[in-house]
């Protein structure tokens, strides 16, 4: 599947540097003029997390139906820190789960 999204964003597999700025449009949200960074309270057991996945799927679909495109970012909860202070999230009450993309989808 990465080979398949690289290639659709015009990146060859082999060119690191090109895949490292692919990469880092992960946070300017793609472009999309809607981002949402997606928390999950750290009292939440595992059934906490299954209704944050059907939210997620909720906003997609809604979305969709209204002719908007989304896309999930996990990279976002790969940051460590850096979020968390950004945005004033504190760590020992929330996880950062992901971000959200929204917005119309680029067909170019």
């Amino acid at each position: 599947l990465a080979h398949e999204m690289w290639a659709l964003m015009g990146v060859d597999r082999n060119d690191q540097v090109a895949r490292q700025a692919a990469l880092m449009r992960n946070f300017d949200f793609f472009g999309a003029p809607v981002g949402i960074i997606v928390t999950v309270d750290r009292a939440c057991d595992r059934n906490g997390w299954g209704h944050v996945g059907m939210l997620l799927q909720s906003i997609c679909l809604l979305a969709e139906e209204r002719g908007l495109a989304t896309c999930l970012q996990e990279a976002w909860g790969n940051l460590g820190r850096a979020v968390y202070d950004a945005l004033g999230i504190s760590a020992e009450a929330e996880v950062v789960w992901c971000g959200i993309a929204l917005g119309y989808a680029d067909t170019a």
